[in-house]
């Protein structure tokens, strides 16, 4: 595996944006996690809604049968007993949407079954009792009267109205907690969202900063390589990483490294030339060889710091003159130096 210092620039960006990538595209899936949960949360409130109306409906159509049939019998209107089996086939069907809308609720099947179970038993009852008012007269009437007043007192009746409120209880339990499990996913991913945003912002600044930090030093210390190297002086060690950075501090030192072969061929040419060989900088000599002291009389360290000016045989103005003007135009210069004891060259 490549190591961080191996990749260039461009390469450390990518990396840094991909790394941003990845966690963004972590929190997204985390946030569609939760949003799914949520989602499904108030899907089953809402059909633990539709569970708790449906209930209330079919209680509120079989007391209108049961109403219905027991009147019938009692006062042998017509309009009683169509008002029943429409009631009835209301409830037929509204059982059957009941008996659906309690599937995701597996704690609500028994329940569901035992309110079937019910009305199924109290339907058959009452339904015995329209028909027998309908389609009898004298004992059969008083048979129909008395099946009125047993449905009124039977434990069909009670079973029928225990098991509605069971599951009427038991479904608005189901609502009161699907309900706080959306409150709670809600919370969750506002919690999230907020936690992702700020992690986000403070990775990104942590990011960039290491990044131009670590641009910056390095790039301080290319600046101070060219000064040494337009000084003579020693570079700072190599850059270890092998970006464009690292490649420019490379060539530095590769420069430094001829400068430093060039000067040394330079000073064993000078050293052992026979001639005088001086340097001038600031108007003083900074520079020269060993043939000064045979030839001049000088040692190299009485030399170091004088100006020729002090050295030569005749109007030090006028040579500091043409000094200037062939140092300008690059042409060169005659003059009569004076050795140490005061003859002339």
């Amino acid at each position: 595996m490549r190591s961080i210092n191996s990749l260039t620039l461009k390469q450390k960006g990518l990396f840094i944006i991909g790394f941003l990538l990845a966690i963004e595209l972590s929190m997204v899936a985390f946030l569609a996690v939760l949003l799914y949960q949520a989602e499904e949360a108030v899907r089953q409130e809402s059909a633990a809604r539709d569970l708790v109306a449906g209930l209330n409906y079919s209680f509120l159509l079989s007391e209108k049968a049961h109403d219905a049939a027991t009147y019938f019998v009692g006062t042998g209107r017509p309009e009683l007993s169509k008002r029943f089996f429409e009631t009835k086939t209301l409830l037929q069907s509204e059982l059957k949407e009941l008996k659906k809308n309690a599937e995701p609720f597996p704690e609500c099947r028994e329940s569901v079954a035992k309110v079937l179970s019910a009305l199924a038993k109290s339907e058959e009852l009452w339904t015995r009792m329209v028909t027998l008012r309908v389609s009898s007269y004298g004992p059969d009437w008083d048979k129909a009267g008395a099946l009125r007043e047993s449905s009124r007192k039977s434990q069909d009746q009670v079973e029928r109205l225990s098991s509605f409120y069971a599951l009427q209880d038991r479904t608005a339990k189901i609502v009161k907690h699907k309900a706080s499990e959306n409150l709670r996913y809600q919370a969750h991913l506002t919690d999230l969202l907020i936690a992702g945003v700020g992690a986000n912002i403070i990775l990104a600044l942590v990011l960039s900063l290491a990044f131009s930090k670590g641009i910056t030093s390095r790039l301080n210390v290319l600046v101070d390589n060219s000064k040494r190297l337009a000084t003579e002086r020693e570079l700072n060690a190599p850059l270890k990483e092998s970006d464009e950075i690292g490649d420019l501090d490379r060539v530095f030192h590769s420069m430094a490294g001829a400068r430093n072969e060039a000067a040394r061929k330079d000073r064993a040419l000078t050293d052992n030339a026979r001639d005088v060989i001086f340097s001038l900088e600031g108007g003083k000599i900074i520079k020269t060889n060993p043939a000064i002291e045979e030839s001049w009389g000088y040692s190299v360290n009485e030399i170091l710091g004088r100006a020729p000016e002090e050295i030569i045989d005749g109007d030090t103005e006028q040579f500091k003159h043409e000094l200037n003007r062939c140092s300008q135009s690059g042409e060169n210069l005659e003059a009569r130096i004076l050795r140490k004891n005061g003859s002339p060259i």
